[in-house]
This record gives C-alpha cells, sequence and structure tokens, in this order.
C-alpha cells in the first residue's frame, strides 16, 4: 500500500458520512458530490476537499470544518453571488467622493 493513501480514504470517507445531511438553506439532502463546506466563520485555511487530498488527519479536518456550514451547490453559488455584489457595493460606497 502506498504511504499517505489509507490516510486520505480515512479523510474522504470521514468528510463524505459529514456530508449525507440536507443542505443548510434549503433543507434538501443531495448526493456527496453536489454538496459544499461554506467557510463562514474564522480564517480559511484551506477547501476541505483540498484538506483531503493533502492528506491532512481527521484532527485537523475537523478543525478546518468548524469554520465551515453545509450547503448544496445551488445555494453556494446563491451565496458566493450575494456576497459578491454586497462586496462590490461596499467597494463602490468606500470610492464615493466625500
Amino acid at each position: 500500500m502506498l504511504r499517505g493513501v489509507g490516510q486520505a480514504a480515512r479523510a474522504k470517507a470521514f468528510v463524505d458520512k459529514l456530508k449525507d445531511a440536507p443542505c443548510t438553506d434549503c433543507k434538501v439532502k443531495y448526493p456527496p458530490y453536489v454538496m459544499h463546506w461554506d467557510h463562514v466563520r474564522g480564517t480559511k485555511r484551506e477547501n476541505i476537499a483540498d484538506t483531503v487530498r493533502r492528506k491532512w488527519s481527521v484532527a485537523s479536518i475537523k478543525k478546518e470544518l468548524a469554520k465551515c456550514e453545509l450547503v448544496c451547490a445551488n445555494c453556494q453559488a446563491e451565496r458566493t453571488h450575494v456576497r459578491s455584489v454586497a462586496t462590490r457595493a461596499s467597494t463602490r460606497l468606500l470610492q464615493m467622493p466625500k
């Protein structure tokens, strides 16, 4: 067995099991590949999928997940759009002459 393969498999199984839950926003339950981790608290160190690929320990992944909410791909896109619009609006307000 290649070194680290077992760790990656354990981490993926752990994250996929947590994804077996409904979306925080729309409350619909989708397959794990449709569910996303949205970082909403703290400072984001890494995308959750990358933590699995990079063979982080389950304990380290749990710390990163504590900053996240589970949402479906559609709700993630909506959240990202709303944040983008809000960011552009606040930037324009800051750039307005006084």
